[in-house]
């Protein structure tokens, strides 16, 4: 009776431990942040100098787990004034119910082209420059992002000029360099797929 007595203590035991484990891997695993995967669009603008623009951006953002508060990954913006911004993206949740704080710093790369202003033509080469961007989400899944970067390029100035001999127009054309920095503000507005509101 007494060794019935112990082994049946022992298989309970034993019986208890083992299911617990279960149980904990699936609080450990509830208790990570949900992953993040969203699209924004936004408008902003370049100020410079010799550029003042008015962008159109349209921004991806995406973030695996890798703590209980944090989710780390990357994102991709692309503005109509030839820029793309590829960068680190990361989310900081700041509250029980779903919200989370957001922040991201990219590398901005305007990529090469031309552009005529009527008695003059620009060639634009590759510029580059850091943008700093932060926001929040909220529980029912749309979220904000405000950004501001500094950009510094080269640029050639084309400015045609005409003089005359005695029997023909020739037309020349001053090429002058530009150098300069800009100043890049963007704000968006986008809906985060997967809603990060707890059940």
């Amino acid at each position: 009776m007494k060794k019935l007595l112990i082994i049946f203590i022992s298989t309970f035991l034993a019986f208890a431990c083992f299911a617990e484990q279960p149980s904990d891997t699936t609080k450990t695993k509830r208790e990570l942040c949900k992953y993040f995967i969203g699209a924004n669009i936004g408008t902003g603008s370049s100020i410079g100098k010799y550029r003042i623009s008015w962008d159109l951006n349209f921004d991806f953002d995406i973030a695996l787990p890798v703590s209980k508060k944090s989710a780390l990954g990357v994102y991709a913006s692309y503005r109509s004034w030839t820029t793309f911004v590829p960068g680190i993206f990361w989310t900081r949740e700041k509250y029980s119910e779903g919200h989370a704080n957001l922040w991201g710093i990219g590398f901005i790369m305007n990529l090469a082209h031309s552009h005529d202003y009527g008695n003059f033509s620009v060639n634009y080469n590759l510029g580059w420059g850091l943008e700093f961007k932060g926001g929040h989400s909220f529980p029912c899944g749309l979220y904000f992002l405000a950004s501001i970067g500094f950009t510094s390029w080269e640029a050639d100035s084309n400015t045609p000029y005409f003089h005359y001999d005695t029997n023909r127009e020739i037309m020349n054309v001053y090429n002058t360099k530009i150098y300069n920095s800009s100043l890049n503000i963007h704000a968006g507005i986008g809906y985060r797929f997967n809603n990060n509101k707890k059940k």
